[in-house]
C-alpha cells in the first residue's frame, strides 16, 4: 500500500498541475499534448484501454450496486442492477455540477464509514489476522503477487481520465494540485492498511465473496444491523458517485466524436445515445460477477496503461512543466529587459 499510494500520489498532483497549466480539459487534448508528435500511437491506444474502462466501470456499476441492493432486501440481482445504472445515467445527465456535488458528498460519508469499520475491525481481527500472516500463507506464487501490486497502480489511478474535465474551474493553484494528491493518497494508505487487516482474518473465505466489505462486517466484526444498513447505503452512494464521476468524462469525450459521424445531432441526443450504449453493455457483461470483472478486465487495462502512460508520466509530465515554467521566467525577464 505505501509503494502504490506514493506512486498514485504523485501521478495524481502531476496530471492535475498538468491540467491547470496548460488548460487541458479534455482526453484528447492532454493525451496529444503529452505525447507531441508521437500523438498518434499512444493517443489511439489511450482510445482503446478509455473504451475499455469505460466498459468495465459499467459493467462494476452494474454489478456492485445490483449485488448490495439484491443482497440487502433479497431481490433480483439484474433488476436492481439496471436500477443502479439508470440512476448513473440521471446523474451523467443532469451535468458536471451534480456530478461533483453528489461525488463530495459521498466521499465525506464514505470516510467516516470506513474510519468506523477501522477502529471496530481492526481489534477485532487482529488475532486472526496474525494467525494468518504467521502461518505464511501464500495463496498465489510470490511473482503473480508482485505482479498484482503492480497492476494495483492502475486501479489507484484509474480516475486519471475522469479527472481531466472535472479539474476544470476546481484546480485553481498548485496547492489545490498538492493537496488533493496528498490527502487523497494517505486516506486511501490508511484504509487501505485497515481493510487488509480485516480481510486477512477472513481469508480464504473473504476472497470468494462479491462483496467483501459486508462480509467482514457480518462475520469478522458482529456489526448490527444499523452498521449493515449504514453501508449498504453509502457504499451504493460511492458506487453511484465512482460511476457517474468516471463516465461522465468519458461521455463528454466520445459525443465530440460522435457528432463528427451524426453531424445533425444534439448534444443531448448524443449523450443519450452513448448512455444507452454503455448501459448494453453494462448489462452483458456487468452479470459476470464483481471478482472476474476486477481481475480479467483491470488486469488487461493495467497491463496496457502502466508501461505506456503511466510510467511515462512520473518523466514527461514533470519535464514539460519544468519547460513550461523555465521558458515562462526567460520571456518575463526578456519582457521586463
Amino acid at each position: 500500500p505505501l509503494l502504490t499510494t506514493i506512486v498514485a500520489g504523485i501521478i495524481c498532483f502531476l496530471v492535475l498541475e498538468y491540467c491547470r497549466t496548460f488548460e487541458l480539459y479534455d482526453f484528447r487534448s492532454f493525451y496529444d499534448r503529452v505525447f507531441g508528435k508521437y500523438n498518434f500511437f499512444f493517443a489511439n491506444v489511450k482510445e482503446f484501454s478509455a473504451i475499455l474502462a469505460c466498459i468495465t466501470i459499467s459493467a462494476l456499476t452494474f454489478a456492485t450496486g445490483g449485488r448490495l441492493l439484491a443482497e440487502f432486501f433479497n431481490t433480483s440481482f439484474v433488476v436492481m442492477g439496471l436500477l443502479t445504472f439508470g440512476i448513473v445515467v440521471i446523474l451523467i445527465l443532469a451535468g458536471q455540477k451534480i456530478v461533483i456535488r453528489s461525488a463530495s458528498f459521498i466521499a465525506i460519508a464514505l470516510i467516516l464509514l470506513i474510519t468506523y469499520i477501522a477502529i471496530k475491525g481492526v481489534p477485532a481481527s487482529w488475532e486472526e489476522m496474525s494467525n494468518y500472516v504467521s502461518n505464511r500463507t501464500m495463496n498465489a506464487p510470490l511473482s503473480h503477487v508482485l505482479l498484482q501490486i503492480i497492476l494495483y497502480i492502475n486501479i489507484m489511478v484509474a480516475f486519471i481520465d475522469a479527472v481531466i474535465p472535472a479539474s476544470k474551474g476546481q484546480v485553481k493553484t498548485k496547492k489545490h494540485s498538492l493537496g488533493a494528491a496528498v490527502i487523497g493518497s494517505l486516506m486511501v494508505f490508511i484504509s487501505t492498511i485497515a481493510m487488509n487487516i480485516i480481510f486477512a482474518a477472513g481469508m480464504p473465505e473473504v476472497a470468494s465473496q462479491d462483496l467483501p466489505t459486508l462480509w467482514s462486517l457480518n462475520h469478522i466484526i458482529g456489526a448490527g444491523f444499523t452498521v449493515r444498513l449504514l453501508y449498504t447505503v453509502i457504499a451504493y452512494l460511492a458506487v453511484l458517485s465512482t460511476g457517474a464521476g468516471y463516465l461522465y468524462g468519458m461521455i463528454e469525450r466520445y459525443q465530440l466524436l460522435v457528432h463528427k459521424v451524426w453531424k445533425t445531432s444534439s448534444y443531448n441526443a448524443r449523450r443519450l445515445l452513448l448512455v444507452g450504449i454503455l448501459t448494453v453493455l453494462a448489462f452483458y457483461f456487468g452479470r459476470a460477477g464483481i471478482p472476474q470483472i476486477v481481475t480479467t478486465a483491470y488486469g488487461i487495462i493495467g497491463r496496457i496503461n502502466i508501461p505506456l502512460f503511466e510510467i511515462p508520466f512520473l518523466i514527461i509530465l514533470p519535464y514539460q512543466l519544468y519547460k513550461y515554467q523555465k521558458n515562462k521566467v526567460t520571456a518575463e525577464i526578456e519582457l521586463s529587459e
